[in-house]
């Protein structure tokens, strides 16, 4: 941990990124697991594109900023007053990947993960977009510009440097929806060098996509090597559909453990 970073603990940090955005910026939920290094704990990051506010809702900022991670605070505890759908759907299909990927992948073999809906301890949820946006302009992720994702997509970059340097790196990155894969996985492609950020603490060592192009996981799954000071951690990169997305066979997370290619990828034993 560097010297800068001692002064400033990772949750004002990343608040202070956040801030960059606007004054209408929310924050994101960070799960204990997220503000101090564990090397036996399985890390979950979210990144999902969902945070539109109602013209006749809209309060001073200062209320406001809270309410995303609140939302995911809430999620999947029976408490539907206190959240929306999407976000438990979202940590739904989130935990089903993380069980069976902490239970039976060689990639996270050893590593704990904490299932509690109450604490999600393990988990850290964002927003693609860093900032609230009015319900015509983000009510659908269809909706949301593509130069808006590319631009707030920086915010995503600052904060995986900082997981890099205070030693939190997920082992498991979940997108919904395929608006997000592009900017996703350009975050940690280093072979595309025009487009590959300039970290100051985290390096990717291994790039894997499943299969060929023709694969139905080819656009949904990607294997890394992470690296941050002198330790390195494997992670898996996922797309999953909106949970939003109304379709009759949504790919969420157990059609993609159903898929060989991704099998193979995770090394998940039959």
């Amino acid at each position: 941990m560097s010297e800068a970073t001692s002064g400033r603990d990772f949750r004002e940090q990343v608040a202070a990124a956040y801030g960059a955005t606007g004054v209408h910026h929310l924050l994101p939920f960070i799960g204990a697991r997220f503000e101090r290094p564990s090397h036996d704990a399985l890390r979950v990051a979210v990144v999902g594109i969902n945070s539109y506010i109602k013209a006749n809702h809209w309060k001073a900022p200062d209320e406001m900023r809270g309410w995303f991670a609140g939302w995911w605070t809430h999620a999947g505890c029976g408490e539907a007053r206190r959240t929306w759908p999407y976000y438990t759907r979202a940590f739904r299909e989130s935990d089903i990947l993380a069980r069976a990927l902490s239970s039976a992948s060689q990639l996270f073999a050893g590593l704990h993960y904490d299932s509690s809906p109450t604490d999600k301890n393990g988990y850290y949820a964002t927003n693609a977009i860093k900032t609230y946006l009015q319900e015509s302009a983000g009510k659908l992720a269809t909706d949301v510009p593509d130069e808006l994702i590319r631009e707030h997509a920086r915010v995503w970059h600052a904060e995986l440097d900082l997981m890099a340097e205070f030693g939190v790196l997920p082992h498991l990155v979940v997108c919904f929806g395929q608006k997000l894969w592009d900017s996703m996985w350009r975050a940690f492609s280093f072979k595309n060098a025009a487009t590959f950020p300039s970290y100051r603490n985290l390096e990717v060592l291994r790039f894997d996509t499943a299969g060929e192009d023709d694969d139905p996981v080819y656009h949904r799954a990607t294997a890394m090597t992470l690296e941050a000071g002198e330790r390195s951690q494997n992670c898996l990169l996922v797309r999953l559909d909106h949970p939003a997305t109304r379709t009759a066979a949504k790919k969420q997370a157990a059609w993609l453990l159903a898929q060989p290619t991704f099998r193979t990828l995770a090394q998940l034993g039959d």
